[in-house]
């Protein structure tokens, strides 16, 4: 059986930005050179898969999402499982899911201060090939360094 092209893309593109504790939980890494910093990487193209999509009915928005599609990154501060937690809702507001909290702990700072939603991109939709397999979503969005600002994503 051949491996699809875009499958192992995904695994490359997910190994390149997280990293497996002890624990086989997923951790986002650094990809820059600068290892006093945690944000030094920051200025380039952050690729994520979005959590959280198979909860609260979640997975009805997700299959109505297409490659391409803008959506947009909110903060939402009163999550009361993590005060950094980042929501992915589609431009009609309704919520997919969440970015990884790891990662979230490193924007939600950079997006209080830039006071608005992110948009980003669906660059890869897996999973749903048989009626038991949930459907998952990966996102696309660029940050600036040194702005103090985060960008949209510029197709």
């Amino acid at each position: 059986m051949e491996v699809d092209n875009s499958w192992s893309r995904l695994i490359a593109i997910h190994a390149q930005f997280t990293d497996r504790s002890t624990d086989g939980k997923s951790q986002c890494k650094s990809t820059g050179t600068d290892t006093d910093n945690p944000l030094s990487d920051m200025d380039k193209p952050m690729i994520t898969k979005v959590v959280g999509v198979t909860y609260e009915g979640r997975q009805a928005i997700v299959a109505l999402l297409s490659i391409g599609e803008e959506v947009l990154l909110v903060r939402d501060p009163s999550n009361p499982h993590d005060g950094n937690a980042i929501k992915v809702t589609r431009k009609d507001w309704l919520c997919f899911g969440l970015i990884n909290r790891f990662l979230a702990a490193r924007l939600a700072s950079l997006m209080d201060e830039y006071g608005h939603s992110v948009k980003a991109m669906v660059i890869f939709l897996n999973g749903g090939y048989f009626s038991c397999l949930n459907l998952g979503v990966v996102l696309q969005f660029n940050l600036q360094k040194g702005t103090n600002t985060i960008s949209y994503f510029q197709k």
